[in-house]
């Protein structure tokens, strides 16, 4: 996602690890299919997509996706589906500038009182209609990111339903293919899980996690880091499909694990600590 959420995470939780470490997209039986194979040099490689498809074996994408392990990737869903991190936004004491979380369910707009939760908006519009082309949440606010210093990167979520199957679609304007990309498709599909949950409860009738699309206008890496992508595209070409991944039971324990120790952080933040 944005910058301002990456320089969050380092400040707060230490600066990532270059290993590349285990995780699992979230109870969600999908493959995710990133239209990275051209990146071989620096800067951008144009206007990509990626798309995970529904009803694959319960193969997490694996070992060798994202610099950090499960702990920064489990932080970073909670920061995007359950806005853990939503205090830490206090622009006019240098900290964040918003958070995906409070862009997709507190938004706010000049001259508006009430902030606007646009996730609640599209459940609603899909529960009404599931063939509806209207259910989507915005994150630009051209009145402020113009001038923002780390304007959000994710700009638009579209939802659709298809055969009793939730379709979402990201749209970024902005995203670094080695350092970001899988987390943000990570806590984006959680997300698309939840909005699925929710339909199936209110409706009745089960909505699947279906189709998942990653739109990027600027999919890229960066010179300064080119030398560990380097490394990490060698050690991918070196292991065949089944060592690049694991199953979610694989590392579940460690998931638990990582949500306990969060679940500790944040209480201890807010002042609520259970010690």
């Amino acid at each position: 996602g944005g910058a301002a959420h990456r320089k969050g995470r380092d400040r707060q939780h230490g600066r990532l690890a270059q290993a590349l470490r285990p995780h699992r997209l979230p109870s969600i039986n999908k493959l995710v299919a990133v239209g990275a194979a051209g990146i071989g040099g620096k800067g951008d490689v144009g206007a990509e997509q990626g798309t995970v498809e529904p009803g694959l074996p319960d193969l997490d994408v694996g070992r060798h996706l994202q610099p950090g392990g499960i702990d920064d990737l489990e932080v970073y869903r909670q920061v995007v589906v359950d806005g853990i991190h939503d205090h830490w936004i206090a622009p006019e004491e240098g900290k964040w500038q918003y958070s995906y979380h409070e862009r997709i369910e507190n938004y706010t707009v000049p001259g508006i009182p009430e902030p606007v939760n646009q996730l609640e908006a599209a459940i609603n519009l899909l529960c009404d209609a599931s063939h509806t082309r209207r259910a989507q949440v915005v994150l630009w606010k051209p009145w402020a990111d113009a001038d923002c210093g780390h304007p959000a990167c994710l700009q638009r979520l579209w939802f659709r339903i298809f055969d009793d199957r939730l379709l979402m679609s990201a749209n970024m304007r902005s995203n670094d293919a080695f350092k970001a990309a899988f987390m943000n498709m990570y806590a984006f599909t959680d997300l698309q899980r939840v909005v699925a949950e929710r339909v199936s409860e209110r409706t009745g009738k089960e909505i699947k996690v279906g189709q998942y699309n990653h739109i990027v206008d600027s999919f890229h890496i960066y010179g300064s880091y080119f030398d560990d992508f380097r490394g990490f595209k060698w050690s991918v070409e070196q292991r065949t499909f089944e060592q690049r991944t694991y199953r979610t039971e694989d590392v579940q324990v460690l998931i638990d694990e990582a949500r306990e120790k969060i679940k500790q952080a944040v209480e201890k933040e807010k002042g609520n600590d259970p010690q």
